[in-house]
């Protein structure tokens, strides 16, 4: 064979493939066709006869729906990049002797407050300048605690 006669051959089995469409699919297609345009007619008769006051209290819902996504998404990406979200990760050795144990920290933190009480008892019973000074240990004491606890 030719490749004349076999390029002739393949467009007429082209030709012959596509255009078998059949009366049904073309009815099929019509039908369709029929049903698309209808539904296009409903939408459009149901957005024109939609009630402004329905429209209204659709679009404060999508705004209230908008706001609320808003809030979401913000406190997602605020506890992805809270540390809190990192609690799943276990410290590295190097970490826990960096960092005091808890047992250390409650330790001092005990000692803290003892101390605090003995300063607030030789408050009460001194004067003047004495007084002052004990006033601001009172103030460091207090400042370390709250580190202390903010630790534990």
């Amino acid at each position: 064979m030719k490749t004349t006669d076999l390029k002739k051959f393949i467009r007429e089995e082209i030709i012959e493939i596509l255009s078998e469409a059949t009366d049904e699919d073309i009815k099929n297609q019509e039908d369709l066709n029929a049903e698309l345009e209808k539904t296009v007619a409903l939408e459009k008769e149901l957005t024109t006869e939609a009630d402004p006051n329905d429209q209204k209290a659709q679009d404060d819902l999508n705004k209230a729906l908008d706001d609320t996504q808003t809030k979401v998404d913000a406190l997602t990406k605020a506890s992805q990049e809270s540390p809190l979200a990192e609690e799943d990760e276990e410290p590295t050795d190097a970490d826990l002797k960096k960092s005091d144990s808890i047992a250390k920290i409650a330790s001092k933190l005990s000692q803290t407050a003892k101390e605090m009480k003995s300063v607030v008892n030789q408050y009460k019973k001194a004067e003047g300048a004495e007084k002052e000074s004990l006033l601001k240990r009172l103030k460091e004491l207090t400042k370390i605690k709250k580190e202390l606890e903010g630790l534990l």
